[in-house]
């Protein structure tokens, strides 16, 4: 087309502006013209700035301090008192036994393994009948997870008050925390499409981080100096070196957003953007880039309680700050465009 042309008339043409408009737009346009309207195209100022950015970063550095302070806190508490009822010789030492599971050696090892083959089984098998299971696990999970969460405020609101059906008592504030959670969870999955459905799901997703923070922890930090650098390099590999490996999309990007389906996966923080622009739009952050460095929260918050440690000498709040600096060196990545999903390598 351009072969008769010189550079400079080339360059011309190609910096036409072209614009893409409907049929009735351009229906529209036509009619116009022949009154001799006068036609201008004009592009608003568009900021690649969006404050939904801000936003999830304060929602994962307040789930991050929630989590570990009540862990922590739950963690000290467990096995201050089952010290205690070893020490009593009237006391029952079983009934003060730590019901959250430690996590070892080989336990950090394995979860990398396991979380590989989730990905991959994720990317080969996304089909509908899968989509279908994986929104009843994580509902599942979000009922009995905020249940957990609202248990202190239902106790609160209804102490010492029991129910007396057939089966036999049933506390009131259990029955109530149930009963708003299975609605809360009803609603996102009727609405879960809706432009607010986030809300909820961010609300659900933020109440299985801190259920799930409460039940594991590291016993001491080897397990973390494991956990947490495996963790570094699994994200970088299937980020970075397995696109460059096999000459293709990321896995975990690919399923993070839903792959070819585009489905809405519930296992992220997702905040909406705010202003409409081709430079911005929802901004994600994966479950594991707050649990991983949580359960480094945890065992600090636990450290600084078990050694009455004041905010001076804490270890916990200092974690905090690392966090929330690797988080924001994060979006400052994706502002620049380095790459994808990088929550953990900065973390």
């Amino acid at each position: 087309m351009y072969m008769d042309l010189n550079n400079t008339e080339a360059e011309a043409i190609a910096m036409l502006p072209v614009v893409s408009v409907s049929k009735q737009t351009g229906l529209e346009l036509e009619e116009a013209a022949q009154q001799n309207a006068t036609i201008a195209l004009w592009m608003p100022y568009y900021s690649s700035f969006d404050f939904n950015v801000i936003l999830l970063w304060v929602m994962a550095i307040g789930t991050f301090i929630l989590a570990g302070i009540w862990a922590g806190n739950d963690s000290f508490g467990t096995e201050h008192s089952y010290l205690q009822a070893q020490d009593d010789s009237e006391g029952d030492a079983s009934k003060w036994q730590v019901e959250s599971q430690t996590i070892t050696q080989g336990g950090a090892v394995a979860f990398l393994v396991i979380a590989s083959g989730s990905l991959l089984l994720l990317y080969f098998f996304l089909d509908t009948a899968f989509y279908v299971i994986l929104m009843g696990v994580f509902s599942l999970g979000a009922v009995q997870a905020l249940a957990a969460a609202l248990t202190p405020l239902c106790s609160w609101l209804l102490p010492h008050q029991t129910l007396h059906p057939p089966i036999g008592q049933i506390p009131a504030h259990a029955v109530l925390s149930l009963g708003v959670s299975l609605g809360v969870v009803a609603v996102w999955l009727v609405f879960r499409s809706s432009a607010w459905a986030w809300l909820l799901q961010d609300l659900l997703g933020i109440s299985l981080i801190v259920m799930v923070l409460r039940q594991f922890r590291l016993p001491d930090i080897k397990v973390a100096c494991v956990l947490l650098p495996l963790s570094f390099f699994y994200d970088i590999f299937w980020v970075f070196i397995q696109p460059y490996l096999t000459h293709g999309d990321s896995v975990m990007v690919k399923v993070a957003t839903g792959g070819d389906q585009h489905w809405q996966l519930p296992m992220l923080l997702m905040v909406p953007a705010f202003h409409l622009s081709p430079a911005t739009g929802p901004v994600i952050l994966g479950f594991g880039d707050v649990l991983l460095p949580g359960l480094l929260g945890v065992y600090s918050r636990t450290f600084d309680l078990y050694h009455n440690l004041d905010i001076w000498q804490s270890y916990f709040w200092p974690t905090v700050v690392g966090y929330a600096v690797g988080l924001m060196l994060t979006y400052i990545a994706l502002w620049f465009e380095i790459g994808g999903s990088q929550g953990l390598n900065y973390c």
